[in-house]
């Protein structure tokens, strides 16, 4: 009886093994909702509004130490506890004191006072100044010729001695003058293919007449006229004692100078020139465009210039940071209207010009030429604007704030290299100021207010400038005519 039981229980045992149990009920899936956006980021108003300067650093100028030798040349120094000197020579006369018929006189006497002298044909002077680590710069203005050099401390005498011997035996070799004279015909060419360079030499010349007006660098007529003896003239007549500054910037004193200079340039003779102002025009009247014309070209550039005071009379400083509002700064005016709203040009600026004889307001820019009667407009229209505060411009606060930060901060950044303080420092000769001009800039910045640059902005004067443009004039000239504009083109004087 036990063996069928068993097998039977077997049998079922065997088949319960070998059946997969029953699957479970699904469960259902459950929903997970998505995350919320995330929060739109704050409005903060600060990312509105353009950033306003900060508070300026102080700005302590160092002091001008003054001295003369007894021969009547002039000595500035000014400490700097920095490892090199800058030695730079000024002659108190440059492009405004050549005659008639000799421009470019003064930049290439100086320049070819570095060409050599009685003691160092042209290259041993070169190795002589290479063997100080330095070379012999010069450079020519409308009030001044300079020379200079930077040495080392401890070369200083021997810096002194090489810029001694180019002021007071230059050679003035005739192969060499020639030599330079193809050279600098060779870039007062060049000068004359550049549109916006061609445009400011036209608009000085109309503006100041064939003397005043005439470029620094000279014409080529003129150039190729100077003999060697005109060069010799000047300097022998420039070169003199009581028109000389010497300017040393560096860790000497005024003490450590004056026997260095008075051994190497207390020998010199001489008496300052006698320089009579070349006379100017009668100030100009609107209404006219001179043009110059370059068929074909895609830009235009203008020159607009009128007469403004020269740089003794009061108010020099109000009258730079007026010019800085109106057009000096990337933030002027002028620069906001052509540039950033209307994309006439890649940039305008203006100048205040201010020399010993004349001064002058100019504003420059390169435009499209298809709008080049629009861009006329508009800086007309941004000068009266400046001009009479009644047209609804009247100069802000804001914007004189910024004029006095830049113009200040440029000066305090001007501390950091010496050369760049030298030729501050060189205004201080070249225009009669005191010593301490620039510890009192600051000052005088601050005490231009609104009203101060009201009066001299009144100066500006629209109908009283020059306008040269240089560009395609048979696509300009219908567009300034139908704007009531006489258009007359360059005589062929004003391009040499």
């Amino acid at each position: 009886m036990r063996a069928p039981l068993l097998l039977v229980l077997l049998s079922s045992l065997a088949g319960c093994a070998g059946a997969p149990p029953p699957a479970p009920a699904p469960v259902a899936a459950a929903t997970i909702p998505p995350a919320p956006p995330p929060p739109p980021p704050a409005v903060d108003d600060w990312r509105f509004s353009q950033p306003k300067p900060g508070q300026p650093a102080p700005l302590d100028y160092p002091e001008v130490q003054t001295g003369k030798l007894d021969n009547g040349l002039s000595l500035y120094v000014v400490r700097r506890p920095v490892g090199i000197v800058s030695l730079s020579l000024i002659a108190k006369s440059g492009g405004s004191s050549v005659p008639a018929g000799k421009s470019g006189l003064a930049g290439l006497t100086v320049r070819m006072m570095t060409e050599g002298t009685t003691a160092h044909s042209p290259l041993a002077l070169a190795e002589a100044a290479e063997a100080l680590g330095a070379s012999i710069e010069e450079s020519a203005g409308r009030d001044f010729v300079r020379l200079g050099i930077t040495t080392l401390k401890d070369d200083m005498r021997r810096g002194l001695a090489l810029l001694a011997e180019v002021a007071t035996k230059p050679s003035f070799a005739p192969k060499e003058l020639e030599r330079v004279r193809r050279e600098w015909l060779d870039g007062i060419e060049g000068e004359r293919q550049n549109p916006s360079r061609l445009a400011s030499l036209v608009g000085l010349r109309l503006l100041l007449g064939p003397v005043a007006g005439a470029p620094v660098n000279g014409s080529q007529h003129d150039v190729t006229a100077l003999s060697r003896d005109d060069l010799v003239r000047f300097h022998k007549e420039n070169f003199v004692p009581e028109n000389l500054d010497l300017i040393v910037v560096g860790d000497v004193a005024l003490d450590d100078v004056r026997p260095l200079a008075k051994d190497l340039l207390g020998r010199m003779q001489g008496h300052a020139p006698a320089v009579v102002p070349a006379p100017l025009p009668s100030e100009p009247t609107g209404g006219k465009v001179v043009i110059v014309d370059r068929p074909g070209s895609v830009q235009t550039a203008l020159f607009i210039g009128q007469r403004f005071p020269k740089r003794s009379e009061p108010g020099y400083e109000t009258r730079e940071l007026m010019n800085d509002v109106v057009g000096g700064l990337f933030t002027s005016r002028l620069n906001a209207n052509l540039r950033e709203k209307h994309a006439y040009t890649y940039g305008v600026r203006s100048v205040d010009i201010a020399t010993r004889d004349w001064g002058a307001f100019a504003v420059m820019t390169s435009v499209r030429t298809d709008t080049t009667d629009d861009a006329l407009h508009e800086a007309f229209a941004e000068l009266d604007g400046a001009r009479d505060p009644k047209l609804g411009r009247p100069f802000s606060d804001d914007e004189l704030n910024t004029g006095r930060a830049d113009m200040k901060q440029s000066l305090g950044a001007s501390l950091a290299d010496a050369g760049e303080i030298a030729d501050r420092v060189e205004n201080l000769f070249i225009e009669g100021l005191a010593p301490d001009y620039y510890r009192k800039y600051p000052a005088m910045l601050d005490s231009a207010d609104t009203a101060a640059i009201a009066k001299e902005s009144a100066r500006i004067a629209p109908n009283q400038s020059v306008v040269v443009v240089v560009g395609d004039r048979a696509s300009i000239e219908p567009k300034l005519k139908a704007r009531a504009l006489t258009v007359v083109p360059a005589e062929e004087s004003l391009l040499d």
